[in-house]
Formats: C-alpha cells, sequence, structure tokens
C-alpha cells in the first residue's frame, strides 16, 4: 500500500489494525450466530461478506478510501468464517457424517483445513503481487477463485445444526 498507493506509514498500520477490529467480532458473535441459525447460513454470509471485501479492495487502487471498509469486511468475514466454517468442518467429519474415529480426529483435520487455506491463499497472492502484472488488483484473484468453490462445495454439504428458534415467550 505504501509502494503502490503512495500511503503513509501511519495509513498503512492503521489499514492492517482495522482488520483486526473486524475480525474481532466475527470471532466472539459468529459461534453463537451458527448454533442458532445453522452453519450453512452462517457460513454462506461470511463468504458473501468476504468476496465484497475483496472487491472492494480491488478497487482501493482507484478509490483508496475503500480500502478501509475493504479491510473491516475482510477481518469480519475471516473472523465469521473461521467460527462456523471451523465447526462445520469439525462436525461434517465425525459421526453420522464423516468418518473421523474420535472428537480428536475431527478437530485435527478442521485445523488442517484452516491452516492450508491460510497457507494456499497467502503463498498465491503473495507470487503474484511479486510477480503478476497489476499486483492491487490480480493478488485478490485466488481469493474469488476459492470462494467461489468454497460456496460451490458447501452447497452440496448437508447442514449439521438445526436452526433454533430465539427463546422467549410462545407465540400461538
Amino acid at each position: 500500500y505504501r509502494t503502490d498507493l503512495g500511503l503513509t506509514n501511519a495509513t498503512t498500520t492503521g489499514l492492517f489494525a482495522v482488520y483486526v477490529l473486524g475480525l474481532i467480532p466475527g470471532l466472539l458473535l459468529a459461534g453463537a450466530a451458527a448454533d442458532r441459525r445453522g452453519r450453512r447460513p452462517v457460513t454462506f454470509a461470511a463468504l458473501a461478506l468476504s468476496v465484497l471485501a475483496t472487491c472492494l479492495l480491488m478497487a482501493g487502487p482507484s478509490a483508496a478510501w475503500l480500502l478501509w471498509p475493504g479491510r473491516f469486511l475482510t477481518g469480519l468475514g475471516a473472523g465469521t468464517l473461521l467460527t462456523a466454517g471451523s465447526v462445520w468442518i469439525k462436525e461434517l467429519s465425525a459421526v453420522p457424517y464423516g468418518t473421523a474415529p474420535t472428537l480428536g480426529a475431527a478437530a485435527r483435520r478442521s485445523g488442517l483445513f484452516l491452516s492450508a487455506g491460510f497457507a494456499s491463499g497467502g503463498l498465491a497472492a503473495a507470487c503474484i503481487a511479486e510477480w503478476a502484472p497489476h499486483p492491487m488488483v490480480l493478488a485478490y484473484v485466488p481469493h474469488l477463485v476459492l470462494a467461489a468453490a468454497a460456496a460451490l462445495g458447501a452447497a452440496r454439504t448437508p447442514e449439521t445444526v438445526t436452526a433454533r428458534r430465539p427463546s422467549g415467550p410462545a407465540v400461538p
């Protein structure tokens, strides 16, 4: 951001900090939302939010102010997906959906998916940013492709939670 857009060190640091401001509510609130609404809808909402954020970041070189909401929404989407998606993978790995012999094995599978996603996405974006033309735009393309692939995969994946109604007085 500093080199390609001419932003100051303070602005660049602020852009990275605003990501964390989005990450925190995603991590704190997504678990309860996924328990209440189901894993699939929360995961799809996080994927949609993440795609929107990526599009804002891709537009950043033309309108630098879009980097602020883009970074915040990236954090919010990531925190939500980390929470709801990780639990969903863990549940899908265990009986009756999967073949993991223990909950520990299911949790390890979830951790492996998470680690593989961080590693492959970051590596692809870094290579594109370093060697491809238009790095401020093209470095985000792998994320869009992976998000589309994740949405297609999730669309065919069973829900593991029955959505619950909010507790309160019964409505006749």
